[in-house]
């Protein structure tokens, strides 16, 4: 990459032009990405935002570069997971690393968790979703997510706001969290976190290997803070986050990633 195309992209992305150099030098590069907001726009329901041709492709073009690692780190579930990227190689981390895979296929439980809390907390939580046009409940194999994308905008704040007082009771004696993000409200075991995927990758890093972790939303500030000191956060949109850098949105995203998969950067 010469030097003009290097410095467009920083101020496309809106990172400075070291950080960038730095990603280019690194000996390897281990790529953390979230999903849903980050490599592809929210959608109004979850099976609306199935990956796209070109993104398969720059997924691919990623682990094609030698020293390059790629883990998608969501809270997808891993059937999902499974039927998405079962042929492009990455490794994943589903229900927010409840579980693992190397290849989408075979996949181990990362985290153990009891589950009982799910079926005495689904029938209120239905009722809540029947209440709102546009909310709706998906229920996982350790989690369940309460969507709210769809729900009209003149609505949705007040709704979500007066639902913090109605859900934690659902999971007051046991060990469940309610989590308020961009397009759902998660109820998991509190040991289910991303996070498990950062200490995994710092665990298992290549000497000379760059870790970088790429969020979007509160989910992800685990991500961010557990990093800190030992490789690169990036946050995707606007508003507060612990990552020290910032891209503008999705599209931004990819062209960072596709720079790094080009012919035109190559690590030691």
């Amino acid at each position: 990459m010469d030097e003009r195309a290097l410095f467009a992209l920083a101020a496309d992305v809106s990172l400075r032009p070291e950080l960038l150099l730095g990603l280019q030098a690194a000996v390897g590069l281990h790529l953390i990405l979230d999903y849903d907001g980050t490599l592809v726009p929210l959608a109004d329901r979850p099976e609306a935002a199935e990956p796209d041709g070109a993104l398969l492709a720059l997924l691919r073009s990623l682990l094609a570069r030698e020293g390059t690692r790629v883990t998608l780190v969501t809270s997808r579930d891993r059937a999902t997971l499974s039927r998405w990227f079962t042929d492009v190689g990455v490794v994943c981390y589903a229900e927010h690393a409840a579980w693992r895979s190397d290849d989408a296929r075979s996949w181990t439980r990362r985290v153990e968790s009891d589950n009982g809390w799910m079926a005495r907390a689904r029938p209120a939580l239905e009722r809540i979703a029947s209440e709102q046009p546009g909310a709706a409940l998906e229920v996982r194999e350790t989690s369940i997510a309460l969507h709210h994308r769809a729900v009209a905008d003149s609505r949705r704040v007040g709704w979500i706001g007066a639902l913090r007082g109605r859900l934690e009771p659902l999971v007051r004696d046991v060990e469940v969290g309610v989590e308020f993000t961009r397009r759902a409200v998660e109820l998991r075991p509190r040991g289910q976190s991303k996070r498990l995927a950062v200490l995994d990758a710092i665990a298992t890093r290549k000497r000379g290997e760059e870790i970088v972790a790429v969020g979007d939303d509160t989910a992800d500030e685990d991500m961010f803070t557990t990093l800190r000191g030992a490789g690169t956060a990036l946050h995707v949109g606007r508003g507060p986050t612990r990552a020290p850098w910032k891209l503008e949105d999705v599209w931004a995203l990819r062209r960072l990633l596709t720079s790094l998969g080009s012919s035109g950067i190559a690590y030691r």
